[in-house]
């Protein structure tokens, strides 16, 4: 029989912000989140090594922004149906997540199951799982994406005409 392990509420005082990117929904923290922008607003690259599909301009300066799959590795281009960047805060800088949705669910709906030892990979940004509506949801932290991502606190200089 399968070892299961007991979901702990989230604090009813943290809302999560649900980005709806791909086939999968990935739960954060709302106070990670800095802004929402359209991806019409992102200066787009060709591809790159580093997984950067653009920059987006906030705050006098340029940052990273990033597009993930299912198993949350950077894809190289845009996929078809996110409109959306997610600006998320990292301690004094910040990267984009490119999605398709954003919702806010309040802290008292968030259950956290611990990750199964089958997902349970080094270095995976994985925080846990959730159940939304009829699926299961990735819960992770704008600390541990970046780390699975490279993101440094460096950012490209906006270009002055």
């Amino acid at each position: 029989m399968a070892q299961t392990f007991p979901a702990t509420k989230a604090g009813q005082e943290r809302p999560y912000a649900l980005l709806s990117i791909g086939g999968y929904a990935l739960l954060l923290p709302q106070s990670e989140i800095r802004t929402l922008a359209s991806i019409q607003d992102i200066s787009l690259v060709g591809q790159r090594a580093s997984g950067v599909v653009g920059w987006l301009p906030f705050a006098g300066r340029r940052w990273p922004v990033y597009c993930l799959d299912e198993a949350l590795h950077p894809l190289p281009h845009l996929p078809p149906r996110q409109g959306l960047c997610a600006l998320v805060k990292l301690n004094a800088s910040y990267f984009g997540l490119v999605c398709a949705h954003v919702a806010i669910v309040p802290g008292s709906e968030v259950r956290i199951w611990p990750v199964p030892a089958a997902m349970a990979m080094p270095d995976s940004p994985l925080q846990g799982l959730s159940r939304h509506a009829d699926s299961v949801a990735l819960v992770s932290t704008a600390a541990a994406l970046a780390a699975l991502l490279g993101v440094s606190e460096a950012t490209e200089p906006t270009r002055k005409a």
